[in-house]
């Protein structure tokens, strides 16, 4: 479970990283979907844990 925390937390500040990166003009778009893909399934796992 904390595990399940800890790496949303971290999908969340790539996240941020990503949109951040968007925003400065980069095509990270891709990636940014990717990310809050993944943060989303490990949001899931989590709670199914819990």
């Amino acid at each position: 479970m904390i595990i399940a925390l800890a790496s949303t937390k971290m999908n969340l500040m790539t996240l941020l990283w990503g949109w951040k990166k968007t925003l400065q003009g980069e095509k990270s778009k891709k990636m940014l979907f990717f990310v809050s893909f993944l943060n989303t399934q490990t949001l899931c796992l989590f709670l199914a844990s819990d």
